[in-house]
């Protein structure tokens, strides 16, 4: 079995159970340890350079900068499906997915906005804003993790037939800055 950059022995399919010097083990693969402040996960070949901040931040210039309680920030998610454009619209596109998204995740329709749709399946990507009430950022998190596990459990799989293909989720801010996403394969 061919290990992964960095790591000096592994098992089954490339899950690293040994690193090479200058790596740490971090879920079956060999990282860099990353020297960023409040970053999450660092470019594999840079311990200076943050791909993704903890939650709370958000990535700016290479740091990893505190999300204000006031920002204005949203949760952005794409959802590829296993299916037509054509099939999306004769489901009834945009509106349906927003009122199907809304119903799973208990939120206001007008929260929701679908940003783009694109063909090659459907690759649907949605903002869905906070309610205005409450710590904004606490409430995202919560829709993020009812979003997640409506995915995971199928919930999510909204129209009759298709299949979900991969989604990810994060929180942005009003400069699009991405604050910290997370990408499942289905």
């Amino acid at each position: 079995v061919a290990c992964d950059t960095g790591c000096t022995a592994c098992s089954g399919e490339s899950a690293c159970t040994e690193c090479a010097e200058g790596y740490q083990l971090l879920s079956g693969k060999c990282e860099i340890p990353c020297d960023v402040d409040n970053c999450a996960t660092c470019d594999s070949t840079s311990s200076t350079t943050c791909v993704a901040c903890s939650d709370e931040y958000f990535l700016s210039n290479g740091n990893c900068q505190l999300i204000s309680t006031d920002s204005d920030i949203a949760l952005e998610s794409t959802i590829r499906y296993d299916m037509t454009m054509d099939d999306y619209d004769s489901a009834g596109g945009d509106a349906y997915f927003i009122e199907q998204t809304a119903t799973q995740l208990e939120v206001d329709e007008s929260l929701i906005t679908v940003t783009s749709v694109t063909e090659g399946s459907v690759i649907i990507v949605f903002k869905i804003k906070s309610s205005g009430t409450g710590n904004k950022q606490d409430e995202l998190k919560a829709i993020k993790a009812k979003l997640g596990a409506a995915v995971a459990s199928g919930a999510m799989k909204v129209f009759s037939g298709a299949t979900i293909l991969n989604y990810e989720s994060g929180f942005v801010t009003v400069g699009n800055l991405k604050v910290h996403f997370i990408h499942y394969l289905i």
